[in-house]
């Protein structure tokens, strides 16, 4: 069984309190935060009573290797011999993209008979879906996958993360807020943790946080992203788009990877678009369960706004140059300043 959001996740760690947890778990993500708060999420479900820091404690139920450099022989052992001390036994293992090949036929070994009172847990960055590694744990076992998170599905889980937490510490703050601060400190997990710790220390005992607490105390993340980019062409407002292009080069982004993060934008508009053309606005969030609510009103939006004879030549004007890029010598930003020209021509 495979999960590709942490929400759904959740839902299946709440579900399997009364009907069972599965032998062995796979948690995929490329984001280092989000991969630790699904297995948080997971340890808490495994061993209620336990903490992660706990694994250095003598006779814990939870022992932890490192995929880079796991010790093949005490792995074996740990897998295969119980403990005396605990009921329920988890053994995790990080960075599973890094296992050698001979602990990963090992590990293959035992997901066909795993031991009972025991749950196997292995996290990284990536694994190939093709592999029998990857389908012998998704038939036995359960798996989230959340390698492929488009950049709206991250700033959807950052802002209902934000919001999360300014509910655990009894804090009012609206959808827009949430949007807000994390639009300005980008899709980094890790430094929007920091700038709403400041933020809570700025507010005090103030109950709710506004948009002028965000901007008088988070600064102004100086690296945009691609789907910024993306953003400003729709918008045509060519001044923004050409200073985010500027960032992301120095930033050394490709040209190649750049067209596909925009073509990939446009090509979800345009169909928005096409859906608003026939009449069919009703129909979007069916094609696109992502979009309901603010975020719904915000594709309608744009799709209106740039129009779809404007999407159509777009999507003409990305392949036209992703060819030039390929049989051509030309320069990397001369070509996409020209590309930013033509998309936000009104």
């Amino acid at each position: 069984m495979t999960y590709e959001s942490l929400r759904a996740f959740k839902k299946h760690l709440e579900e399997s309190l009364s009907s069972g947890f599965a032998p062995m778990y796979l948690v995929l993500s490329k984001d280092s935060f989000q991969c630790r708060e699904a297995v948080e999420l997971l340890l808490r479900a495994l061993l209620p009573s336990q903490g992660t820091k706990e694994c250095a404690r003598e006779a814990s139920p939870l022992s932890v290797f490192d995929g880079s450099e796991v010790d093949e022989k005490k792995l074996e052992e740990t897998l295969y011999s119980g403990s005396l001390f605990v009921k329920v036994r988890v053994i995790w293992i990080q960075q599973v993209e890094k296992l050698r090949k001979s602990v990963q036929d090992n590990l293959e070994k035992y997901f066909i008979d795993p031991e009972p009172c025991q749950y196997l847990l292995l996290s990284g960055a990536s694994w190939q879906k093709k592999t029998s590694f990857y389908q012998s744990i998704e038939k036995r076992g359960v798996i989230l996958d959340c390698t492929e998170l488009k950049p709206w599905e991250k700033e959807k889980h950052l802002v209902e993360w934000v919001s999360h937490q300014a509910m655990a510490a009894r804090k009012l703050i609206s959808y827009q807020v949430c949007q807000l601060l994390v639009r300005r400190m980008g899709n980094d997990h890790g430094t929007l943790l920091q700038e709403f710790e400041k933020l809570m220390c700025y507010c005090g005992d103030r109950q709710e946080i506004t948009s002028r607490d965000v901007e008088a105390i988070c600064s102004q993340n100086a690296v945009d992203s691609p789907w910024q980019l993306g953003e400003a062409i729709f918008r045509r407002d060519r001044v923004a788009a050409l200073q985010i292009v500027s960032g992301l080069f120095t930033e050394r982004h490709s040209l190649l990877s750049l067209l596909r993060h925009i073509r990939s934008q446009f090509q979800t508009e345009f169909q928005v678009a096409l859906l608003l053309a026939q009449g069919r606005e009703q129909e979007v969030s069916q094609e696109f369960p992502y979009m309901k609510g603010q975020i719904l009103h915000r594709h309608i939006q744009i799709a209106r706004q740039y129009g779809l004879d404007a999407f159509k030549r777009g999507l003409l004007a990305l392949n036209t140059t992703e060819l030039r890029l390929k049989n051509s010598s030309s320069d990397e930003r001369t070509l996409i300043e020209l590309l930013i020209m033509q998309l936000t021509h009104a």
